[in-house]
């Protein structure tokens, strides 16, 4: 009778573990659902209007009209050319080894 008692014990640890996991994946469960609600729901709708063809307020042309032939020919959009050389320009890679504790910064290199 003592192994039909501990075969007993057994099993009635085993039933309790699986409750308390199942208590923790519902409750978990019920927390995720909670926490994934619709958070627009009890908001008010935006107001929209339809679209209009009012004026443009840049020069710049639409995509559907830089399509076109022609049309980006005399565009000229505003700002500062720069001239990269390998004069006035680098490159530098900072290489951290996996089992080394330092930075090491790897020459330049020119283009």
């Amino acid at each position: 009778m003592l192994i039909k008692e501990q075969i007993d014990h057994v099993i009635l640890i085993l039933q309790e573990i699986t409750m308390k996991i199942f208590s923790v994946l519902l409750l978990a469960t019920a927390a995720f659902t909670a926490a994934c609600a619709d958070p627009a729901a009890n908001k008010p709708k935006a107001e929209t209007s339809a679209p209009s063809n009012a004026a443009k307020s840049s020069n710049a042309p639409t995509l559907t009209e830089a399509a076109r032939p022609g049309v980006l020919a005399d565009f000229k959009a505003t700002g500062t050319d720069l001239a990269l050389t390998p004069e006035n320009s680098k490159v530098e890679f900072t290489v951290r080894k996996s089992r080394a504790s330092t930075m090491a910064v790897s020459k330049s290199l020119k283009a």
